[in-house]
């Protein structure tokens, strides 16, 4: 008996717009949901997010993209310019993501924009988004959730010397996780918080046993059209 098997195409999504900046405000600030369905069998998804004009005049126009599977948060591109990919997997993910199995069902990406100039012609953006097969005969990695930053060395009352405000290469940073550890070590710091802009994906690549009695405070800065929080113990 012969039996042939095909394979369905996976589906790929295209949106694009334009933002136009109503005339009489300074600029325009607004949230643009994009939902996509996954199906079964993928293995990674890749996004392409693009807009222009970057810049109007010496103000940068920013416009970020979050992404939500059907259980919640998977993370957030928040950065001056973005990313020409994203790439999100179960073993690796561009930075600001996180890792982690891709189920099917009902996903949302949304971008967000922080700030867009008038311009002419108005800010056009567009957001593809591909579906990735599994590998053949390869189970989806099980991401493990980070174990919590330990707590201070010395647990009694003094003055510590600390930063409660840093980001890495996950949002708008310069350095890598490690790099930005190693910087507050060199620096003889006794606490460090990380608080990337919109995501906790730096959490994830802290190695416990390299911190040397420097406590990380794992945090964020919720980034909203209406205005910056700093939260401390977000995890």
């Amino acid at each position: 008996m012969n039996i042939k098997v095909t394979h369905q195409p996976l589906p790929s999504y295209h949106f694009e717009g334009k933002i136009a900046v109503p005339e009489g405000k300074e600029y325009v600030q607004n949230y643009l949901d994009f939902p996509f369905d996954v199906p079964e069998g993928v293995g990674a998804l890749r996004l392409r997010l693009q807009y222009s004009p970057l810049t109007v005049g010496p103000i940068s126009n920013l416009i970020t993209l979050g992404l939500y599977d059907p259980h919640g948060f998977r993370g957030n591109a928040h950065r001056h310019p973005p990313d020409r990919q994203i790439v999100l997997s179960t073993v690796s993910t561009t930075p600001g993501f996180l890792p982690g199995p891709i189920p099917a069902g009902p996903w949302l990406a949304q971008l967000a924009s922080q700030v867009v100039m008038p311009s002419d012609p108005s800010c056009a953006y567009s957001l593809d988004i591909e579906l990735l097969p599994a590998a053949e005969g390869r189970r989806p990695n099980r991401v493990e959730t980070p174990a919590p930053p330990q707590p201070a060395a010395a647990a009694k009352a003094g003055w510590y010397r600390g930063e409660l405000h840093s980001h890495t290469l996950n949002s708008d940073g310069k350095l890598t996780t490690q790099e930005l550890i190693a910087q507050a070590q060199r620096n003889r710091l006794d606490f460090l918080a990380i608080t990337d802009h919109n995501t906790t994906s730096a959490l994830t690549q802290i190695d416990q046993t390299a911190l040397n009695g420097l406590l990380v405070i794992p945090g964020i800065v919720l980034t909203t059209i209406n205005g910056h929080a700093l939260a401390l113990g977000v995890e």
